[in-house]
This record gives C-alpha cells, structure tokens and sequence, in this order.
C-alpha cells in the first residue's frame, strides 16, 4: 500500500489567470457599409424573408394534407360520398 500517492491535487481546471483590461479582446466600431456590402445584406435579408415565407407554407400545406388524411380515410366519409345525390354518374360504380 506504500505505492499510492496521496490524492490532494484537485482535477477541476484552473481558473484563469486575473490580467488586466488590456489584452481584452478590441471593441468592434461601427463601419459604413460599402455598397457591395449593402447590396449583400439586402440579397441575404430577401433569401431569408423568402425562406421563411416557403417553409411556412409548407408547415400549413402539411398540416392540410394530414387533416384530409385523417378524415378521407375513414368509412363513413367514403359511404357519405354515395349517398350524396348529385355525385357524378361516372364516379359512382353500380
């Protein structure tokens, strides 16, 4: 038993050494846009604008299908169909 070391060193990480202010990371100024830039930013927040209004859509058109779904399928949807009078002739089997 004279092989164990003591076990006093803790394995939680060291802080971080306290420093001062000056090797804080620069603060960022406020740039003008170059027209390049801004034409970018306007390409970008259309795509994004234009994404959002697609999967929106998509999302309802989903959500329509799975009611349709959930109501077509059962019998006494279909049975209601034949029964309707002005169904066309050519639908209905005899």
């Amino acid at each position: 038993m004279g092989n164990q070391e003591p076990t006093t060193k803790s394995h939680l990480p060291r802080p971080r050494p306290k420093g001062s202010g000056d090797c804080a990371a620069p603060k960022k100024t406020a740039q003008e846009l170059t027209p390049v830039r801004k034409v970018r930013a306007k390409e970008t927040a259309a795509f994004k604008a234009q994404t959002r209004n697609q999967v929106g859509l998509l999302a309802i058109g989903g959500v329509l299908l799975l009611a349709v779904g959930l109501v077509a399928t059962r019998p006494s949807f279909m049975q209601s169909l034949y029964r309707v009078r002005f169904w066309p002739v050519f639908m209905v089997s005899r």
